[in-house]
């Protein structure tokens, strides 16, 4: 992905409330954001707007690559 086009999708999440797409929690301003790809690039994901969730950095590395279904799967152990 651009990374023009990163920074500035990062700008306009941060105009509104965010809550992390993984643990549903808010995003507050002192904590690092990540955009997080719903399906992974792994598994054929795009970097398209519609893909990109915000989500908290730590939460985005931990789900890593996993699909949505799997991660789900697994939620429970790591939260």
């Amino acid at each position: 992905m651009n990374r023009k086009y990163t920074i500035k999708l990062k700008i306009e999440l941060c105009i509104q409330p965010l809550f992390c797409s993984i643990c549903g929690l808010p995003i507050l301003p002192n904590q690092q954001i990540s955009l997080d790809h719903y399906i992974p690039l792994h598994y054929g994901g795009s970097d398209t707007a519609a893909n990109l969730l915000p989500a908290h950095k730590i939460c985005n590395t931990i789900k890593s690559d996993l699909m949505p279904v799997e991660f789900e799967k697994s939620k429970r152990e790591l939260y």
